[in-house]
């Protein structure tokens, strides 16, 4: 395919950068995006003109290719390239030119003896000239020819969530404005963290783009994001030799993670197998299990091959001489299932929410990775044993009137703030006047009191994130609060509006005389009978960090100690600091 003179001159001119994407897990190079540079050496100020002017021109399908073929001959000189991807962005509007053919890319990959796993395609919605339709025309127009797609700037667009649902990417690149100081924004947090769960519950893998600060990483990092893509790590770069294949990755904090017992003790091993291997290996596998996983170069899983799907192939002499000879990979999109794939870490309310949400179109069970490698799988059926489990353990600590998780519960949640690197703010409230109440008014008004306070505690959490809430016994409950992204000041004007609204509501449930009174006569614990206040709650508030703190032990008593003072206390809480 020709080109004009003008143009081949100015491409002559233009040049490449690359920006490597690494995964979190390893540290390892999974590719690299090419990136236009050297525009302003020419009649063009910006790449966007370049690439508008080629577009009005009806010429942008032809530089299109000619651009593609200077970058893969460029990165061909890297060392191994083969072993790496290289991402290559779309301009969408090639999908409306008259010239725009079938098979170009492949046929020249073919002349240079390399594999089309080579490449992947990044697709946008940038253009909106491109209609919903064209984009998905433009994706299946690559997927056919079983190049790798990524789905660009996810999160940019107002299409990008229904361009994910009529599509299948192997990638989803998340747009850097959800990931710029995220570390610092909490409903960009909330946006991210669905964005997470609804790929990966698909089978896609993620790509952070624009990471540029160590808090954005290891946010990033411990959400489960896959990989990683920004000046945090590396800019993009001309010199394309001069660039790593590796990293060294800052850790997630100065602790070791634990291996989550839950999956460690239920994981199973199931064979599997490399993705450009024969069927014929395959069947072979199939004949005794009900599938196989499927992985890439580094041992990272891909998804599984089930016996359902290739029944016809194993066991008709026809079929299986049809497919045996055939590589994993080009059969991929047909055959595979893509699978929920979890890190040996992640928590078990997050795998059993993502089991909850499975529909049946995709694998069942779900792939357990370490360290980015396959190391086995947790089945529906061990899935279900653990819920059941935690069902039984919740039932047997859960307080029956109130039903808030009771001492086990609280100390299993404190454990776990304890090997965090964050701060909390642990609260041990306490009604004042319960006692003198309960006599006056019986058990069951002194019931109601209880469930009026716990649910003002309810509401309180269902209206703030990172909060737990427990019932200690009796007249006592527990609250805690993560710090992480919250000023303290705000956190404790909450704390005060939970005090002030019990005061408050509590007195509906005094009689009218009381009322009038502005107090009950009752016994002390002596017999004598005494005026006593309407009904409060007290706060001893603590602050801590989790691994910071050298006062593990010291909590219980340090609270003994606050909640004497918060009853003598004018404000109903008193607080003290353990960092």
């Amino acid at each position: 395919m020709k080109i004009m003179k003008k143009w081949q001159k100015i491409i002559d001119e233009l040049d490449f950068a690359y920006q490597p994407i690494i995964s979190f897990d390893t540290g390892k190079v999974i590719g690299f995006e090419s990136l236009l540079r050297n525009t302003e050496k020419t009649e063009f100020k910006t790449i966007d003109e370049f690439f508008d002017k080629a577009y009005e021109e009806n010429i942008l399908y032809e530089v299109e290719l000619e651009l593609r073929k200077k970058t893969i001959k460029k990165f061909l000189k890297y060392k191994n390239p083969n072993k790496f991807k290289l991402f290559l962005n779309i301009d969408n509007r090639i999908i409306n030119t008259k010239k725009f053919e079938t098979g170009k890319t492949k046929e020249f990959l073919k002349s240079l003896n390399v594999e089309d796993s080579f490449i992947t395609f990044e697709i946008s919605e940038k253009h909106q000239i491109n209609s919903l339709k064209n984009l998905k025309k433009l994706f299946r127009h690559y997927e056919k020819q079983d190049f790798q797609i990524a789905i660009d700037d996810y999160g940019s667009g107002f299409s990008s969530m229904e361009l994910l649902y009529h599509t299948d990417p192997e990638y989803v690149k998340i747009d850097m404005f959800f990931i710029q100081g995220i570390d610092k924004n909490l409903k960009k947090q909330i946006f991210l963290k669905k964005i997470v769960e609804i790929s990966h519950l698909l089978g896609y893998l993620l790509i952070a783009e624009g990471v540029e600060t160590k808090e954005e990483f290891l946010y990033c990092k411990d959400l489960g994001i896959d990989m990683i893509q920004g000046y945090f790590l590396e800019k993009p770069n001309i010199k394309l030799k001069s660039l790593p294949d590796h990293y060294e990755l800052v850790p997630n904090s100065k602790r070791i993670k634990k291996e989550n017992n839950d999956i460690t003790d239920n994981i199973e091993i199931y064979p599997s197998i490399h993705y450009k291997s024969l069927f014929s290996e395959v069947f072979t596998i199939l004949k005794e299990n009900n599938f196989v996983v499927v992985v890439d170069d580094d041992n990272v899983p891909l998804g599984v091959l089930e016996d359902r799907k290739l029944k016809e192939y194993i066991y008709s002499p026809y079929g299986n001489e049809l497919l045996s000879k055939k590589i994993i990979f080009d059969k991929m999109d047909k055959f595979i299932t893509k699978s929920y794939v979890a890190d040996i870490n992640e928590p078990i309310e997050k795998l059993i929410q993502i089991f909850s949400h499975n529909n049946g179109n995709n694998f069942s069970s779900i792939i357990i990775k370490k360290t980015g490698k396959y190391k086995g799988i947790l089945s529906a059926q061990k899935l279900l044993e653990i819920i059941h489990k935690k069902q039984l353990f919740d039932a047997r600590d859960q307080n029956p009137l109130t039903k808030l998780g009771g001492n086990s519960t609280i100390n299993k949640y404190m454990q776990k703030c304890m090997n965090k690197d964050e701060n909390y703010l642990h609260i041990y409230f306490d009604l004042d006047n319960f006692k003198p109440y309960n006599d006056t008014y019986g058990f069951r008004n002194g019931d109601r009191i209880i469930l009026l306070f716990a649910d003002i505690l309810r509401n309180f959490a269902n209206n703030n994130k990172n909060i737990m809430i427990g019932h200690i016994g009796g007249d006592d409950f527990f609250l805690s609060i993560s710090l992480k992204n919250r000023d303290i000041e705000e956190t404790l004007k909450f704390i005060r509006k939970i005090i002030e609204k019990f005061s408050k509501d509590v007195i509906s449930f005094y009689n009218k005389d009381d009322i009038k009174k502005g107090h009950i006569e009752s016994k002390d614990r002596e017999g004598n009978i005494k005026k006593f206040n309407f009904l409060t709650v007290s706060a001893a508030i603590l602050e801590v960090n989790g691994t910071k703190s050298k006062f593990k032990n010291k909590y219980g008593d340090v609270l003994a100690k606050l909640k004497k003072a918060a009853k003598h206390s004018p404000e109903h809480y008193s607080i003290a600091t353990l960092l």
